[in-house]
C-alpha cells in the first residue's frame, strides 16, 4: 500500500509540474500598432514577444515552454516555414489565435485553423460585424463589442480576406451585417481552441478593436480545453515512476 501511495504521490507532483503556466506567447510580424500586445497588457497578463525579424527562433521559444496561449499578429511578416510548427502545436492540443492578411497561399495554416480562404482580396479595410452576439468574445470582460467600423489603413497595400469555417469550426463575425456563407471574418475552430481573424488587427482605429482582441484572449485562456503536455513530459513522467518503482522493489527485497 505504501508503494502505491508513493507512486500516486509522484504522479501528482509530475502532473502539477506539467500544469505550471507559461504565460502568453505573442508573435509580432511587422505590426505597427501592436494591438495584440496592448490587449494582453489591458488584461494584466504576462507575455513574451517574438519579433517577426526573429522568426528563426520561434520554434525554440514555442516548444521551450508550456504556453497557456499563443497569439500571432502577422499583418506584414509571416514565414511559411512556421506554419507546420503552428499546425503541429494546434494538433497537440495547444491554444492559438491569429490575425493574418494573406492566408490563401498557405494551405497548411488554413487547415490548422479549420478555415477556407476566398480568392477575393480587399485593398481597403472592411467593416466587421458580430454574427453571434451571445458569444463571450463580444461581451467579456469588455462589454458591448459591436460592429468594427473605425479603421485606419497603416501603409498596407492589401487588407482582409473572406473566410469560411471548415468541419466543426463556426463563424462568429463577418463582413456583412447578417451571416452569409463564405464571408466570415472571425472563425472559432478546433473545438474552441483556436480563433482565426482574417481582418488586419493593425487597421483597428479605435479602442473597441483592442477590447475585442482582449476578449478573444480571455476566452481562450478560460476555455476548458487544456493544452496537451509535450511528449517529452510523458517520457519524463514514465521514467520517474519506473525509477521510483525500482527503488521500492529493491528496498522491499532487501528487507525480506
Amino acid at each position: 500500500m505504501k508503494f502505491l501511495h508513493s507512486i500516486f504521490a509522484a504522479l501528482f507532483l509530475c502532473l502539477a509540474a506539467v500544469n505550471l503556466p507559461g504565460g502568453v506567447l505573442i508573435y509580432e510580424g511587422g505590426t505597427r500598432a501592436g494591438n495584440a500586445a496592448a490587449a494582453a497588457s489591458s488584461l494584466g497578463l504576462t507575455y513574451t514577444i517574438v519579433d517577426g525579424d526573429d522568426w528563426d527562433i520561434f520554434d525554440n521559444v514555442l516548444y521551450g515552454s508550456v504556453w497557456d496561449l499563443v497569439v500571432i499578429d502577422a499583418p506584414s511578416t509571416w514565414n511559411s516555414s512556421l506554419s507546420q510548427s503552428i499546425a503541429t502545436y494546434i494538433a497537440s492540443g495547444g491554444k492559438v489565435m491569429m490575425s493574418y492578411w494573406y492566408a490563401k497561399e498557405d494551405p497548411i495554416l488554413t487547415a490548422a485553423f479549420e478555415v477556407q480562404i476566398s480568392p477575393v482580396h480587399f485593398f481597403s479595410p472592411q467593416n466587421v460585424y458580430p454574427w453571434d452576439l451571445a458569444h463571450p468574445i463580444f461581451h467579456s470582460p469588455n462589454p458591448d463589442i459591436g460592429p468594427l467600423t473605425s479603421w485606419t489603413d497603416i501603409w498596407w497595400g492589401t487588407d482582409l480576406e473572406y473566410a469560411a469555417p471548415v468541419g466543426s469550426a463556426v463563424a462568429l463575425a463577418g463582413f456583412s451585417a447578417t451571416p452569409e456563407n463564405g464571408i466570415a471574418a472571425i472563425i472559432l475552430g478546433n473545438n474552441g481552441r483556436t480563433l482565426y481573424n482574417s481582418f488586419l488587427w493593425d487597421n483597428i482605429g479605435d479602442q473597441m478593436g483592442v477590447q475585442l482582441i482582449a476578449n478573444q484572449i480571455s476566452f481562450l485562456l478560460n476555455s476548458q480545453n487544456a493544452a496537451v503536455p509535450e511528449p517529452s513530459t510523458f517520457v519524463l513522467l514514465g521514467s520517474a515512476l519506473l525509477g521510483l518503482g525500482w527503488m521500492q522493489m529493491k528496498r522491499h527485497n532487501a528487507i525480506h
